[in-house]
């Protein structure tokens, strides 16, 4: 399940403590995630904790994504593994994404 790491200038930080995203922790995750969806809301999740990734887990992170834009909220990515990040570009969704290193430098590009 994730955890909320915190809020850092109306940020939400959330980390992810799955080290896989799959068929079998993504219901999970959606469910965790839910609430996090309203108005505006801003949210960084760090990814540095997972070292794997399949279709369903990508699928839940992409559905997150629709669903914070839907209501104008905002997801960005932080400390994803070189793995995982790979996979992201094969799938070629890293695009639909803002990716950045640190959470530090996630939460921090918010207010640019």
């Amino acid at each position: 399940m994730p955890t909320c790491s915190g809020k850092s200038q109306d940020v939400t930080v959330i980390t992810l403590e799955e080290k896989c995203l799959d068929s079998t922790t993504v219901p999970g995750l959606k469910r965790s995630l839910r609430p996090l969806v309203r108005p505006n809301a801003r949210v960084v999740l760090d990814l540095a904790r997972v070292c794997r990734v399949d279709s369903a887990g990508v699928g839940a992170v992409l559905s997150f994504h629709r669903q914070m834009s839907a209501v104008g909220g905002n997801v960005k990515l932080s400390s994803i593994p070189q793995p995982v990040r790979a996979l992201l570009q094969r799938m070629r969704v890293h695009w639909v994404f803002d990716i950045y290193n640190g959470r530090e430098e996630a939460v921090e590009s918010f207010q640019l």
